[in-house]
């Protein structure tokens, strides 16, 4: 599919970040797995109105920071801390990709 990568240990691309931050209610906890601060945390609260878009930002906000440090940014430490967080479906997709079975 177009704008997706599915390497085991790649970076996951805007679009995929996007479609995660749908299914992660509890963002603001995946964000401290991350192991971003609570300052990041409380500006994408602040700058946002709705969940998705402050679960968006968290990701893109780490996706920058792993980025900028020189280190690798890989998709099974993201799947990890969101199967340990049972956010089931957004682990799915970005270990499967887009299909119908993960987004019923």
């Amino acid at each position: 599919m177009e704008g997706f990568t599915h390497e085991a240990d790649d970076s996951p691309v805007p679009r995929e970040l996007r479609l995660v931050a749908m299914h992660l209610p509890d963002w603001e906890d995946i964000g401290r797995d991350l192991d971003l601060d609570q300052a990041t945390l409380d500006q994408c609260k602040k700058s946002n109105r709705t969940t998705f878009e402050m679960a968006h930002q968290m990701l893109m906000k780490w996706k920058e920071r792993v980025e900028g440090e020189n280190e690798k940014m890989s998709r099974t430490h993201l799947i990890k801390v969101l199967m340990r967080r049972k956010c089931i479906s957004a682990a799915a997709f970005l270990k499967f990709g887009e299909t119908d079975h993960y987004w019923k």
